[in-house]
């Protein structure tokens, strides 16, 4: 697994799966936000619901738990069923990409949903959304998945709508994960540019007083894809690189909804 819950980092392969991946290092971070004094009773629900289904309460979080935890996430985005108006077209396309990749499914408790959907979207998007949704497809059952435990969803605590926020990440990350899949037309690229410019100068905005580190790497992304001075690869060495823009798009995602939730 190119996750490495050691250094809190993804490493780039041929075999990486960055869906997987991205709920792995999620999983990580649930865990110590769930341990900082203080931090909000819904995060540390949401940390014992995770820790329940893997039995992991009380001991180090393995190798195990991160692939199982992924392979759940994985399957959580396979199923389709958008925790947001605002996402319902991300999520058409990834059971789009599920069923032509055949990504490999794993069952997914309906709380453990919940998580996933809290993770992703606020409470007034996800109860506008309505929560009957939630509940997955059933799929064949896997070995690396644990049982389904029988724990109470949690109430949800309302919280102001801030979904539009990551929205452009989320969009810039698809279009990168085509360009580095795929031969497109070059006003593709030029629309491409412009996103990913713009996107990160987003984040680079919202984070200067939030993080020492992302308005960096967001700045930097912004140099790299911007169209006025223009930086120059070929095609085969662009690939590689919008694929790793858009895995830390992903973990930006997922780092910006902590943030939001511990505020």
């Amino acid at each position: 697994m190119p996750y490495d819950p050691k250094s809190n980092t993804i490493r780039i392969s041929d075999e990486i799966d960055i869906y997987a991946d991205s709920g792995a290092a999620f999983l990580r971070e649930l865990q110590e936000d769930a341990k900082t004094p203080g931090s909000p009773s819904q995060v540390r629900r949401d940390w014992q619901i995770v820790a329940n289904w893997l039995r992991c309460e009380g001991r180090e979080l393995r190798q195990l738990d991160f692939e199982t935890f992924g392979a759940a996430f994985r399957s959580y985005l396979a199923d389709g069923v958008a925790p947001s108006p605002a996402l319902i077209k991300p999520f058409s396309e990834f059971k789009r990409l599920a069923k032509d990749q055949s990504w490999p499914v794993v069952p997914v408790p309906r709380e453990l949903v919940a998580v996933f959907a809290r993770l992703l979207a606020t409470d007034d998007a996800i109860k506008e959304k309505g929560a009957a949704e939630f509940a997955p497809t059933v799929h064949s059952v896997s070995a690396v998945s644990p049982r389904r435990s029988a724990i109470p969803r949690p109430a949800i605590a309302r919280e102001p709508d801030v979904a539009v926020s990551w929205i452009p990440l989320v969009a810039s990350a698809l279009l990168l994960l085509l360009a580095a899949g795929g031969d497109w037309p070059y006003g593709f690229y030029q629309l491409l540019r412009l996103v990913v410019t713009g996107t990160a100068l987003y984040v680079v905005v919202q984070t200067m007083k939030r993080s020492r580190y992302w308005p960096w790497v967001m700045g930097g992304i912004a140099l790299l894809f911007n169209p006025i001075l223009i930086v120059s690869f070929r095609q085969e060495e662009w690939r590689p690189i919008d694929f790793c823009v858009a895995v830390i798009f992903v973990v930006a995602v997922l780092q910006m909804r902590l943030w939001r939730r511990t505020a």
